[in-house]
């Protein structure tokens, strides 16, 4: 339920912020984005209720494939064709390692992890002149954040959230990189996206043995924060927002 929940507040975020990705793509690449999100909200809810991991790994691991053809711009595919297969297996491993460290570790804390994640994608994209795409990230972070709090509340897991979120937060920065020109650097970027994949850090021993414990959880989280502060200062200092001729 978590993941139609989270499903249900972007859609609600898309329409009420004059639609990032309208409904009907008119002809735009990187309106499949949306579709893209779609997808992944829609495979993950399969996966889960299906409970067939090698199942569920096969169909995120199918549908990254899918979405890094569809988002990743023609312009670049001309210069090398090893962008589709490098984003695809981006999207794919991080995806798998998020739904992986969601099942050991039950309850709110991916979810919250999440939050951080996706709130800090969103700030980078607003400093990155990309609104609507930091509108949507920003909703993501905020669905995730309510969800971790329920979580913990009622002892119900919300992780299955935290990893249909994963790939379109990871879609929002990778299409910012393609569209708009900004002088947030790429390295800022690169650190966002190569945050889940620090998680995997927690499959290995030793942090492996502390799943299902709270210091698994503060391990989870602590992961997930330090790059993503770190983005974001870096963001902030180097592509300061300007209102009214003053930098803030």
């Amino acid at each position: 339920m978590s993941v139609l929940a989270l499903f249900a507040a972007v859609v609600a975020v898309n329409h009420f912020r004059d639609t990032p990705f309208p409904w009907q793509p008119d002809g735009k690449w990187w309106h499949f984005g949306g579709g893209a999100g779609a997808a992944c909200f829609a495979v993950e809810f399969v996966a889960l209720a299906i409970g067939n991991r090698p199942f569920g790994f096969l169909l995120r691991g199918l549908t990254a494939g899918v979405i890094a053809h569809f988002i990743v711009d023609a312009r670049w595919q001309a210069e090398a064709r090893w962008w589709v297969p490098l984003v695809g297996l981006w999207l794919g491993i991080s995806w798998a390692i998020v739904a992986e460290v969601t099942r050991r570790q039950p309850g709110g804390a991916t979810a919250f992890a999440g939050s951080l994640f996706a709130g800090a994608v969103g700030v980078v994209l607003l400093h990155a002149k990309s609104l609507g795409l930091s509108d949507l990230a920003t909703g993501l972070s905020i669905g995730l954040f309510v969800l971790s709090i329920l979580a913990w509340l009622s002892k119900s897991d919300a992780g299955g959230a935290a990893a249909a979120a994963v790939v379109p937060s990871l879609t929002f920065l990778l299409l910012n990189r393609e569209i708009a020109e900004s002088d947030v650097p790429v390295w800022c970027h690169r650190l966002l996206a190569s945050t889940p994949l620090l998680l995997g850090l927690t499959l290995l021993p030793p942090l492996c043995r502390l799943h299902g414990t709270r210091r698994g959880a503060v391990s989870l989280i602590l992961l997930t924060a330090l790059p993503a502060l770190a983005a974001v200062v870096l963001a902030a200092t180097l592509a300061p927002m300007t209102f009214d001729e003053e930098k803030w």
